[in-house]
């Protein structure tokens, strides 16, 4: 796959150096990119001329992404002060987690030189690593913040923003967040007008604002063992698929009973138990805040059947979920962005 530049403007409002790690993610990049393609010309010809963006990967021709989709770069990279912004990506930070000191010098000069840098998912454990953050909260997705955590010590996260920018420094949690980043830069260099082109393009219905809330984790009650906590979010990742215990401890690298154990005494139940009510939980507030049909509540909560989860639903809350939302249509409630934490009341 090559993305290369057509009729480049001799002077854009906006210029763009996208470099790019081993084993990014490759829809974050892909949402930044389809915003400036956008952005570039009227049109969708793709033609950089408001926009200028230049792919670049150290020491490489082509770097590959975390899904194995290999993308050409720049193999010579001009100097950072040839942009406005310096957006990163990479991958998770992890066990033996390293940058490289080709980029990590190319990183300091660009911050040095107050080229604005912005770490996109695993980018920004780059910036973290480079040391550009400083004592800046870095914005992460709710799901890697402990593998910040567990990489770098204790930095300040920012678990909640779809992205921040302090100090000449943006991070975002990656994802969709990626749009609402690029196209706040595109209002902010090319003005109003292209950034609403790209968001009726891209067929949003609005451009979330930095501080909106992520989507929080279905379990958020404090959980002081680390590996506890981590197979609880393990288990909220795989909530709408059958969820096998030994494959999880295996995970964890630690034996099924040892986990069951750990469960029962940290958080007073199995975790059969809890993985039952963290999916009613998700079911009942879909129920009160969707249209969507039992059905397909039901399924996408992680139960075979609807005769399963209304049986179960009814156990737990004492009404079927059709009554719920009943009750819901005749007495509309605030809607809740509480997650569960362990209560087993409605």
């Amino acid at each position: 796959m090559t993305l290369t530049m057509h009729n480049p403007s001799p002077d854009p409002a906006l210029t763009i150096g996208i470099l790019l790690l081993d084993g990014f993610n490759l829809t974050s990049f892909s949402n930044i990119i389809d915003v400036l393609r956008l952005a570039g010309d009227k049109g969708l010809g793709g033609r950089q001329r408001n926009c200028r963006w230049t792919l670049l990967a150290p020491g490489n021709s082509r770097i590959r992404s975390s899904c194995g989709i290999d993308i050409a770069v720049e193999k010579y990279p001009p100097a950072p002060t040839h942009f406005d912004y310096l957006i990163v990506f990479g991958n998770t930070p992890g066990e033996d987690y390293f940058v490289e000191k080709q980029v990590r010098a190319y990183l300091k000069t660009a911050h040095a030189e107050r080229v604005v840098l912005a770490g996109i998912g695993g980018g920004a454990a780059a910036l973290v690593a480079t040391g550009v953050t400083g004592r800046i909260p870095v914005c992460v997705h709710w799901y890697h913040q402990d593998d910040y955590l567990r990489t770098f010590g204790a930095i300040p996260i920012d678990a909640e923003s779809l992205f921040r920018e302090e100090a000449g420094v943006i991070t975002c949690a990656g994802g969709a967040a990626a749009t609402d980043l690029a196209i706040s830069l595109v209002g902010r260099h090319l003005g109003p007008a292209w950034a609403d082109k790209c968001q009726r393009m891209m067929l949003l219905d609005q451009v979330r604002k930095p501080d909106h809330i992520q989507s929080v984790p279905v379990y958020q009650g404090e959980i002081a063992c680390p590996v506890t906590k981590r197979a609880v979010r393990k288990i909220e990742h795989q909530l709408t698929m059958p969820i096998n215990i030994d494959d999880l401890a295996k995970s964890l690298n630690i034996g099924r009973r040892q986990l069951e154990r750990k469960f029962r005494a940290i958080l007073g139940k199995g975790i059969h138990e809890l993985i039952r009510e963290m999916r009613l939980h998700m079911a009942i507030e879909n129920i009160r805040n969707s249209d969507r049909t039992i059905l397909d509540i039901a399924l996408s909560c992680g139960f075979p059947t609807v005769e399963h989860f209304n049986s179960v639903f009814k156990a737990h809350y004492g009404h079927t979920p059709t009554q719920i939302r009943q009750q819901t249509l005749e007495h509309p409630p605030c809607k809740s962005t509480e997650a569960y934490q362990g209560l087993t009341q409605a």
